[in-house]
This record gives structure tokens, sequence and C-alpha cells, in this order.
């Protein structure tokens, strides 16, 4: 059957003064969610309005609108034009893979740093470099006194593990990492400002100050490091490497460590956050756990973690990192009788779309036996050719990290964080949980 159907009508949507009204919601990434909840309930999970004098924009979390828009790459794309969400994004962390049309740049990056993020290549080569660092953190957290800031520690793993995968000869320290976190944090949460470019400029110089100390360390050792992620970058521009091809590295650079460690740090402490307050999901998954050779001879052993995998997949449909994604109508269509006009913006709404009710049982509660009969969150790493480069990268990330930390603590709830919208789904508030040694790798700690 024909999915685009003839009978169709625009949506109605809120009104100019409503959004005058909540003008100040929507700018604050604490009240942010609470304002699209609502005009998802109130129009029925799909809202538009004029957003310009020639201009539209949807809001979808209709859940099979949702899935079908971002599915039919041949009527919806991203950044197909300048829009000011590419804007901001290149603002902070420049015209890299994340924040860039589908040019010729685009794909040749793509396609060279294609291979380094293969899957089999992937747990070949970064697996040592994750267990050496999983390792490190579990014995910070062991030697910790009280409760441990989870997002901190989450954000250190996967800080050094990109910095390395990109510069093995010279990785970021610690104090630079958080620095990037609170700067990253920072820009993330200003977001939805209406003065946000010119208030970040000065973030972006920070960051790239310190990403480039990590280029010209790696053009030190060239020679002897060609094994790293920016090895493949300067290959790109080894006989032109003039300054314009320097801050295309720059920019590059920034875009894997920005979305090399922020999401994948942001969802392991949701996880953890939500295993410290079910016992008895945890107790299950440490019994799955305890006595998994480590590490993991093959991704197959990995997969075949029942529970690991559906722990993982309900944090990703609960805190969906990126909680909302953009897409622009390519030519006029039509789905369930909703008309999508030309050249619209579209704002899909996945952290709506995982906790609508008709999909999902009980859709707030924490429940990883789900997906044994449920469907599987939407589309927590993106779709199609946008899909997330580093997808093996962070699932290798989220299965190693919680198989060593559930192995090796019992965690306990902390106090209550509430969820906010910046540019990925974060907490209000640093993670802090309570924990308790357990077992090591079958040894003691």
């Amino acid at each position: 059957m024909n999915i685009f159907q003839n009978k169709s009508s625009i949506p109605k949507g809120p009104s100019l003064f409503f959004f005058i009204k909540n003008s100040k919601y929507l700018a604050n990434p604490d009240t942010i969610l609470d304002v699209f909840r609502k005009i998802a309930e109130d129009y029925y999970g799909v809202a538009s309005f004029k957003s310009g004098l020639f201009e539209r924009t949807y809001i979808v979390s209709d859940p099979q609108i949702l899935e079908k828009i971002f599915l039919t790459t041949a009527n919806f794309f991203k950044y197909p034009r300048p829009a000011s969400d590419l804007k901001k994004l290149q603002a902070l962390i420049g015209k890299g893979m994340l924040a860039t049309h589908m040019d010729a740049d685009w794909q040749a990056h793509r396609q060279s740093l294609g291979r380094r993020f293969n899957q089999t290549f992937v747990f070949d080569n970064y697996h040592p470099i994750i267990e050496k660092n999983l390792k490190r953190i579990i014995d910070e957290i062991a030697e910790s006194n009280g409760p441990v800031n989870i997002s901190e520690k989450m954000m250190l793993f996967s800080g050094r593990v990109i910095t390395t995968l990109i510069s093995p000869h010279h990785t970021l320290n610690d104090a630079d990492l958080l620095e990037i976190k609170k700067l990253v944090d920072k820009g993330s949460m200003d977001f939805h400002k209406r003065n946000y470019v010119k208030t970040i400029l000065n973030y972006r110089k920070i960051l790239l100050d310190k990403i480039e100390n990590l280029l010209d360390n790696f053009i030190i050792h060239k020679n002897t490091d060609q094994s790293s992620l920016l090895a493949v970058m300067y290959k790109m521009f080894e006989n032109n490497f003039d300054q314009t091809a320097k801050n295309k590295i720059l920019d590059q650079c920034l875009n894997l460590v920005v979305a090399g460690f922020e999401t994948t740090s942001t969802t392991l402490s949701w996880i953890f956050y939500l295993l410290a307050r079910s016992k008895l999901v945890q107790d299950r998954l440490y019994q799955e756990l305890k006595d998994f050779a480590a590490p993991a001879k093959s991704i197959e052993s990995m997969e075949d973690l029942k529970l690991l995998n559906n722990v993982i997949k309900e944090g990703m449909r609960l805190y969906p990192a990126l909680w909302f994604n953009i897409r622009y109508v390519k030519k006029e269509c039509v789905f369930n009788g909703v008309k999508f006009v030309k050249n619209a913006r579209i704002m899909l709404l996945p952290f709506i779309a995982n906790r609508d009710p008709i999909v999902f049982k009980q859709a707030d509660d924490f429940n990883p036996d789900r997906f044994d009969t449920e469907r599987d969150p939407f589309f927590a790493f993106g779709h199609g050719q946008r899909v997330c480069i580093g997808k093996a990268l962070a699932e290798l990330e989220l299965r190693t990290v919680v198989i060593g930390l559930v192995k090796a603590f019992c965690f306990e709830p902390g106090l209550d964080v509430k969820s906010v919208g910046g540019v990925p789904l974060q907490a209000q508030v640093d993670i802090m949980l309570n924990v308790k040694k357990r077992s090591y790798f079958g040894g003691s700690l």
C-alpha cells in the first residue's frame, strides 16, 4: 500500500501567542521538555505552525510518523540549506561531520574514517584501549570515599578513550577533559537562547586550543603514529597542508571529541542511575555477568548477554542522548493524512515517542524485559547516511563498561535527578551514586 495518501491537511499547532508566552521556558533547558510534552499532548503527536513569513515548522512525536520520516530519505533529509540549527552547532564545534551539509568534505571524511569505525575493526583494535581505561576507572571508583560522581567518572572514561584513538602519543589530561565537559555542558544548556551564536564563540576558542595541542603533537610523531584517527585525517591533506586544511582537521577532531564522549558518557550515567534504583534488575544482571570472562573474546559473546543488551536499550529508550532530531522536507508528501510542505523544518522528538504508552507498556517504568516482546527504542543512533559513525564504538564502550562496573560494584541510589533538554538529554546535576565493592573479573578488589 502506498503510504503517501491523497487526502491530506496541514496539522494545526500552537499560536504565536503560545510561543511568546512560553519563550522563557523554551530557552530554559530545565523546562523545554515540558513545553514540548504539552504540544505533543494538545496536538496528538503532530503539530505545525508558521515559523517565519514563508517558513513552516512541524513538531513530531507520533511514533509511526516519526519512524517514517527517519526511514523515508527520498522525502526528508538533514541540513539541505543554511539553517539556524546548523549555525548554532557550527558556532561551538565547527564544520565537522556532525555540523555540516552532506557536501564533498563531509563525504570524504565519512568515507576515510568509515573503516576505522567498522564493527570488526573497532573490536579488534579499540577493545584493548577500552579495557585499559575501564580498569583505571574501576580502580579510581574503588578508592573513592563516599558517594561517587558517576557523571564525571563516565566522562573521564569516554574522554580518555576517544583522545587516545585520536592521538595516542598526546592524549588530553583529566583537567582538560573536565574543562571540555564544563564548556560543552554550558554550550548545550544555552543552545536554545537567541544570542547563542555570539556568546558561544569564546567556548569554541578554548576547545580549539586544546584540540590543536593534539594535532601539533601528532605532526611531531606522524611517522610513528599511523594507527591514530588523526593519521587518517592528515593523510587527506598531507600534500597540501595549509591553514585551511589544518582548520578542517581541527573541526573534525573537535566533532569527534564532543560526540565521542558526551553522548556515550551521558548514556552510561543514566544506565547506572536506573540500575541503582532497581536492585532486582541489577542483581539479575550481576548473575548474568559474574561468570562472563573478560575481556570479551568476540562481539558475539557480548551480543549473547540478553539482559545486558536489554538494559542498555532501556537506558537509551528512557534517556535518549539525542532527545530531538531535525529534518527538512525535500519534496511535499503526505503520511497518515498529514501534509508536509516542501522546505519545512521538522523537529522529531524521540524522547517523547519512546515514552508513548501505546507503543511501550508502562512507558515511564524501567523494564529491560520489555524488549522480549516490544520493539526497540526509536533510532538511538540516528538513521541512514547520517547515522552515528561511532555507533559500533559506542556500543562496545557501553557493553564493556556495564559488564566491568556491575561485576565490580553494587550501585545504590543517591539523590533523584531530573533530565533536562540541552543538545543531548542531560542530567540537571551530576549523578551521584553510593557504591559498594563487589568483585572484579572474578578476583577481589
